[in-house]
Protein backbone atom coordinates (compact mmCIF):
# COMPACT_ATOMS: atom_id res chain seq x y z
CA UNK A 1 0.00 0.00 0.00
CA UNK A 2 1.10 3.50 -0.19
CA UNK A 3 0.97 6.57 1.73
CA UNK A 4 0.60 10.10 0.24
CA UNK A 5 1.59 13.07 2.95
CA UNK A 6 2.16 16.84 2.26
CA UNK A 7 4.65 18.64 3.79
CA UNK A 8 5.62 22.58 4.45
CA UNK A 9 9.22 23.28 4.38
CA UNK A 10 8.92 27.27 6.07
CA UNK A 11 12.58 27.24 6.68
CA UNK A 12 15.29 29.40 4.93
CA UNK A 13 17.37 26.18 3.58
CA UNK A 14 16.24 23.42 1.85
CA UNK A 15 14.76 20.02 3.63
CA UNK A 16 16.89 17.43 2.36
CA UNK A 17 17.15 13.86 3.94
CA UNK A 18 14.66 10.60 4.44
CA UNK A 19 11.25 9.92 5.58
CA UNK A 20 9.82 6.64 7.28
CA UNK A 21 6.95 5.42 8.20
CA UNK A 22 6.95 3.46 11.59
CA UNK A 23 3.64 1.60 12.57
CA UNK A 24 4.15 1.37 16.67
CA UNK A 25 2.27 0.20 19.86
CA UNK A 26 3.83 1.26 23.15
CA UNK A 27 2.75 1.78 26.46
CA UNK A 28 4.54 4.88 27.41
CA UNK A 29 1.91 7.53 29.39
CA UNK A 30 3.94 10.30 27.58
CA UNK A 31 4.74 9.38 24.12
CA UNK A 32 3.92 9.38 20.62
CA UNK A 33 0.92 7.51 20.83
CA UNK A 34 -2.31 9.03 20.23
CA UNK A 35 -3.92 7.29 22.91
CA UNK A 36 -1.26 6.19 25.57
CA UNK A 37 -2.00 3.65 28.15
CA UNK A 38 -0.39 1.35 30.78
CA UNK A 39 0.07 -1.83 29.69
CA UNK A 40 -2.92 -4.06 31.62
CA UNK A 41 -3.13 -7.81 32.57
CA UNK A 42 -4.77 -10.63 31.02
CA UNK A 43 -4.83 -9.04 27.28
CA UNK A 44 -3.88 -10.72 24.46
CA UNK A 45 -1.26 -10.57 21.74
CA UNK A 46 -0.27 -7.47 24.10
CA UNK A 47 3.19 -6.32 23.61
CA UNK A 48 5.40 -3.48 22.41
CA UNK A 49 6.49 -3.09 18.75
CA UNK A 50 7.83 -0.56 16.11
CA UNK A 51 7.97 -1.80 12.47
CA UNK A 52 9.57 0.55 10.08
CA UNK A 53 6.88 -0.11 6.77
CA UNK A 54 8.42 2.31 4.49
CA UNK A 55 10.97 5.21 3.62
CA UNK A 56 11.85 7.77 0.75
CA UNK A 57 14.13 10.36 0.20
CA UNK A 58 13.24 14.10 0.48
CA UNK A 59 14.61 17.17 -1.37
CA UNK A 60 12.53 19.69 -0.73
CA UNK A 61 13.45 23.86 -1.34
CA UNK A 62 13.41 26.46 1.05
CA UNK A 63 10.12 28.55 1.82
CA UNK A 64 7.74 25.20 -0.24
CA UNK A 65 4.15 25.78 1.57
CA UNK A 66 2.80 22.58 0.13
CA UNK A 67 5.22 19.78 -0.98
CA UNK A 68 3.00 16.10 -2.05
CA UNK A 69 5.14 12.50 -1.49
CA UNK A 70 3.96 9.45 -1.68
CA UNK A 71 5.99 6.17 0.46
CA UNK A 72 5.44 2.53 -0.61
CA UNK A 73 4.98 0.66 2.55
CA UNK A 74 4.72 -3.30 3.33
CA UNK A 75 4.30 -4.96 6.65
CA UNK A 76 7.12 -6.32 7.43
CA UNK A 77 5.50 -9.28 9.63
CA UNK A 78 2.36 -10.02 10.39
CA UNK A 79 0.75 -8.76 13.91
CA UNK A 80 -2.21 -9.66 16.06
CA UNK A 81 -4.70 -7.75 16.93
CA UNK A 82 -3.91 -6.53 20.43
CA UNK A 83 -7.24 -7.42 22.94
CA UNK A 84 -9.62 -8.30 25.69
CA UNK A 85 -10.02 -11.68 25.77
CA UNK A 86 -13.38 -11.40 27.51
CA UNK A 87 -15.01 -8.50 25.47
CA UNK A 88 -12.75 -9.10 22.28
CA UNK A 89 -12.58 -5.28 21.98
CA UNK A 90 -8.85 -4.10 21.09
CA UNK A 91 -7.10 -1.23 23.02
CA UNK A 92 -4.18 0.40 22.53
CA UNK A 93 -4.60 0.14 18.82
CA UNK A 94 -1.01 0.80 16.66
CA UNK A 95 -0.82 3.87 14.74
CA UNK A 96 1.54 4.83 12.09
CA UNK A 97 4.07 8.29 12.12
CA UNK A 98 5.81 9.30 10.08
CA UNK A 99 10.01 10.30 11.19
CA UNK A 100 12.26 12.58 9.25
CA UNK A 101 16.14 12.29 9.15
CA UNK A 102 18.09 15.19 7.98
CA UNK A 103 20.68 14.37 5.96
CA UNK A 104 23.99 13.60 7.71
CA UNK A 105 22.57 12.83 10.72
CA UNK A 106 21.78 9.61 12.82
CA UNK A 107 19.03 11.11 14.39
CA UNK A 108 14.76 10.43 13.25
CA UNK A 109 12.57 13.40 14.46
CA UNK A 110 9.08 13.23 14.44
CA UNK A 111 6.58 14.81 11.98
CA UNK A 112 4.29 16.78 13.56
CA UNK A 113 1.39 18.53 11.76
CA UNK A 114 0.99 22.27 10.22
CA UNK A 115 -2.75 22.83 11.52
CA UNK A 116 -3.06 26.56 11.10
CA UNK A 117 -5.16 26.62 9.07
CA UNK A 118 -8.14 24.43 10.57
CA UNK A 119 -8.02 27.84 12.91
CA UNK A 120 -9.19 29.87 10.27
CA UNK A 121 -13.08 31.00 11.23
CA UNK A 122 -13.61 30.05 6.89
CA UNK A 123 -12.36 26.79 7.10
CA UNK A 124 -15.01 24.49 5.28
CA UNK A 125 -15.71 21.12 6.99
CA UNK A 126 -17.05 19.91 10.46
CA UNK A 127 -15.33 19.79 13.94
CA UNK A 128 -14.59 16.00 13.41
CA UNK A 129 -13.26 16.74 9.97
CA UNK A 130 -10.97 19.51 11.36
CA UNK A 131 -9.83 16.93 14.62
CA UNK A 132 -9.08 14.24 11.83
CA UNK A 133 -6.65 16.27 10.29
CA UNK A 134 -5.10 17.52 13.31
CA UNK A 135 -3.09 14.35 14.14
CA UNK A 136 0.18 13.29 13.25
CA UNK A 137 -1.11 9.67 13.19
CA UNK A 138 -2.30 7.27 10.92
CA UNK A 139 -4.37 4.59 11.79
CA UNK A 140 -3.88 1.54 9.76
CA UNK A 141 -5.61 -1.88 10.54
CA UNK A 142 -4.33 -4.67 8.48
CA UNK A 143 -7.28 -6.66 6.56
CA UNK A 144 -5.37 -10.06 8.67
CA UNK A 145 -6.97 -8.71 11.97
Amino acid sequence: FNIVYTLSNKSRKAMKGAIKVVWEREFKLESNSYRPSDKKENKIDDYEWCDELGSCTVDIAAGVRFWKGIVSCKFPIQRANPRDPVSGVGYCTPIAHLYYREEGSSEWKLLRCDTEYLFNRNYPGSESAKMDEAFNYLGIIPQSW
